[in-house]
């Protein structure tokens, strides 16, 4: 039995064009050969095995014999021309003042001496200082060749000597044809999803690649070398794993991911590696999304097809956020005592962070409106005018609507800025203003007090109020008994409630059933209404308008397959400027004097929290 060579070595280059993913150096060492201007001395620097020792040996037979094609048909011997060393085990003096010695003697065949160098920065300083004058002004047969994979450990004087070559890392799709013209010499099967597994974890060193191809295919009998042989051997985890986390993540249901966590533990992976390899993928996901970084993508066929799907349906927001989370996880995995809860605990806030990002999404809007329209009766007719519907309960409540989510915004931004938080004292005094008895004015009229809407979070200090922020007539109107509503309406009410709720979720099952979180991201936040035999969606933005009617008519054909008297679903653009809002406060000076005459406490509110009042609003 014939002894075995490795692939490293049994397929190693022996000629320029030969050399893998180093085509931008062996060109210019072939130029300089061609053109007879060979430098004295050379420096290759670059990851571990890229082919700097094996370009070296190239140069060094190229030189001698005055040409860079058939290299390797040429029988003639230089080994009393090259001289191989290592400096990791030759790094003292007595080392360098021997190679100098040599350096003396000229060849006795070829015209060159060529020294090879490797690993040059395991020398010592004085056997820098020793080499460094022979390296300056070497005899003109001499020619020195280092190579090392760490160049910033090299002294600035051999630097500036040589003429440096930096080798970078060989991609993947470089490996993997190495990889094929290897197991198309040897005979060997290989599926196509094995190649890119083996070519990415060698991380860019074709020797490495090399190494684990002669490992895995060591074992075989004549069969073929699948992916999950290949995944199972070297002990990695699959891109699979973490499209299917990814998934499970996009539509908040942490308890999938948690449960292909779990199985991933079981597996003997650690809870860093999990999340190395997920980032990596939503990394892929984040790239698939610009057209213009499509050539960053690496992976088989089908890898880059399923991350390209599921590009479609994520949103920037979510990747960016995932990204984020996982990093802050990697950081402080480490010092994590339950590190496994760790992990956990960042799927969670990657799964629902999207609910906080999008505003709640179609449930939450499905619970607002539903509330709403509790109090609101079905419109008698749908050829009501602007001025009609401004008086309108319906219209009361899409602006009771519309304050609740500004509200909403202001204690988010208030909670999110150190710079606008509110102090203890400004709340004591607003508790003590709010709370306190309103006095008795105009009894003549109606023995009752005024009272005034208490706000629901404290403003910032410094911050100016606008009228528009004050609902003027409900300061000034008294507080009336509501009025018990009668059998007959509350049976209405009941079946109006239940069609809202019936029309939204059909909506909120088709966006799911085909992935469309963006539409139903929109849709959460617009304002919606059931007159006649239509239900309208109101639009803020022409964008969103345009956006939303590009699915309707598939929205309406499933509501009506399933619902017997379904509605039309229409979306409609209303602009609503700062006309219409001024046309409410007329003389706001004059209502806030009449404001401050009938609720002295509000005056004091003001003035202690240090606010002004923007009359040119």
């Amino acid at each position: 039995m014939g002894q075995f060579i490795v692939s490293a070595r049994k397929y190693r280059p022996k000629e320029f064009k030969e050399v893998v993913g180093q085509e931008s150096i062996t060109e210019t060492l072939s130029r300089a050969i061609t053109a007879e201007k060979i430098a004295q001395a050379f420096l290759f620097c670059g990851p571990r095995g890229v082919g700097k020792t094996t370009t070296a040996r190239i140069l060094a037979k190229a030189v001698n014999l005055g040409k860079i094609d058939c290299l390797s048909e040429e029988n003639e011997d230089f080994a009393f021309n090259i001289f191989e060393l290592d400096a990791a085990s030759n790094n003292k003096v007595e080392d360098m003042r021997s190679l100098m010695e040599q350096v003396r003697i000229p060849p006795q065949t070829g015209r060159y001496k060529i020294y090879i160098i490797d690993e040059v920065h395991m020398l010592s300083q004085a056997a820098f200082n020793a080499f460094l004058k022979t390296l300056e002004e070497p005899p003109p047969y001499a020619i020195f060749i280092l190579a090392t994979t760490e160049k910033h450990k090299i002294l600035p004087t051999i630097l500036s000597r040589c003429q440096i070559f930096d080798f970078k890392r060989i991609s993947v799709p470089s490996i993997i044809q190495q990889l094929k013209h290897v197991a198309q010499a040897e005979q060997y099967e290989v599926e196509e999803e094995a190649y890119h597994v083996i070519a990415e974890s060698a991380d860019g060193a074709l020797r490495d690649a090399l190494s684990v191809f002669d490992r895995l295919v060591s074992g075989l009998d004549n069969s073929k070398l699948t992916q999950a042989s290949v995944l199972q051997q070297l002990n990695i985890l699959d891109w699979s794993t973490f499209s299917e986390t990814t998934e499970g993540l996009m539509i908040n249901d942490h308890g999938s991911a948690i449960s292909l966590f779990n199985q991933v533990l079981e597996q003997g992976f650690e809870g860093d590696a999990f999340m190395q390899g997920l980032a990596e993928y939503i990394r892929t996901l984040l790239i698939a999304k610009d057209a213009r970084l499509h050539s960053l993508m690496t992976g088989s066929k089908k890898k880059i097809q399923r991350a390209s799907e599921q590009a479609e349906l994520a949103t920037p927001s979510f990747l960016i956020n995932a990204l984020a989370l996982i990093n802050d996880a990697e950081v402080s995995y480490q010092r994590a005592l339950n590190k496994r809860l760790h992990v956990e605990v960042c799927l969670i806030r990657i799964a629902h962070a999207s609910q906080v990002l999008e505003g709640g999404a179609i449930k939450k809007k499905t619970a607002k409106l539903v509330s709403a329209s509790s109090t609101t009766p079905p419109p008698q007719s749908n050829n009501t005018s602007q001025d009609d519907r401004s008086d309108s309960p319906n219209h009361e409540t899409k602006e009771v609507a519309k304050s609740i989510e500004q509200i909403e915004s202001l204690e988010e931004t208030s909670t999110n800025s150190p710079s606008h938080e509110v102090t203890e004292k400004q709340i004591d005094i607003q508790t003590k203003e709010t709370t306190s008895p309103q006095p008795e004015i105009n009894k003549s009229a109606e023995d009752k007090p005024i009272e005034s809407k208490s706000p629901v979070s404290a403003p910032t200090t410094g911050k100016r109020l606008s009228l528009e922020d004050l609902d003027t007539e409900e300061l000034l109107r008294p507080k009336t008994e509501e009025k018990s509503a009668s059998p007959e309406e509350s049976v209405q009410r009941n079946s109006w409630d239940q069609k809202i709720e019936s029309i939204l979720a059909q909506v909120e099952e088709y966006l799911q059933q085909n992935d469309h979180q963006s539409v139903a991201s929109i849709l959460g936040k617009l304002d919606a209404s059931l007159e006649d035999n239509k239900f309208i969606f109101t639009a803020t933005a022409g964008a969103q308008r345009d956006y939303i009617e590009t699915h309707m008519a598939s929205i309406n054909k499933y509501i009506q397959e399933r619902l017997s008297d379904a509605p039309t679903l229409c979306i409609v653009y209303e602009k609503q400027g700062r006309q219409e809002k001024r046309g409410v406060l007329q003389n706001a000076k004059k209502t806030a004097e009449l404001m401050h005459e009938m609720n002295p406490a509000m005056r004091n509110f003001i003035d202690d929290l240090g606010l002004e009042i923007d009359y040119s609003a």
